[in-house]
């Protein structure tokens, strides 16, 4: 039976067990889990395993259930597009974001909360783009500093504009000529699309 599910919630946990379940590596970053600590990642991947059975992500013997299959990219794969909130004293990597991320043959968006919860939809379901646009604009507020990562650049977003960003080993400085948030975000749906 083929899932007709486009979106899930999974947390921290569970996207760990996910990876585990798929003999992946998880490279990016989980806000509650350290990745550099195996007996943490051990742990998480215990509790999420537990959890994907109770909700019914797994079958009875272990493994994926169709629902959980058709987020594959969420377990591993790269992201193509991130937007990350910037706060003092929170890594970029570990903060809010909202990021497009595609294994080559699914794409899905995921808004990532602070407390490790991630809100997933496929980017193929009609209602992607707009729950893209609307988590993004929520995500960029006006009172808002937003670095964004694709792979054909970045920006560094504050006050309503968005300026050329150079990311170099996790820092970043602005660079370039400023232009209107808006201008940013209805071109980043497109362009980020064209690289999955």
């Amino acid at each position: 039976m083929i899932s007709t599910r486009t979106d899930v919630a999974l947390t921290d946990d569970e996207v760990a067990a996910f990876a585990f379940l798929q003999d992946q590596a998880r490279t990016r970053p989980l806000p509650t889990v350290d990745l550099n600590d195996q007996h943490q990642v051990n742990a998480a991947i215990a509790r999420g395993l537990r959890s994907l059975n109770v909700r019914g992500l797994t079958t009875s013997e272990g493994e994926l259930s169709q629902d959980l299959t058709a987020f594959s990219a969420v377990a591993a794969a790269p992201a193509r597009l991130g937007m990350y909130a910037l706060q003092d004293g929170v890594a970029y990597t570990t903060a809010a974001a909202l990021e497009l991320i595609s294994d080559g043959e699914v794409a899905v968006v995921v808004f990532r909360s602070v407390l490790g919860v991630h809100s997933c939809v496929l980017a193929g379901d009609p209602q992607a783009e707009a729950y893209f646009r609307t988590m993004s604009a929520q995500l960029t507020g006006d009172d808002a500093e937003v670095l964004v990562l694709v792979e054909v650049g970045a920006w560094l977003v504050r006050a309503g504009t968005a300026v050329p960003a150079q990311v170099t080993d996790g820092r970043w400085r602005s660079e370039g000529k400023p232009v209107p948030r808006e201008d940013l975000l209805s071109r980043l749906w497109s362009t980020a699309l064209q690289h999955v």
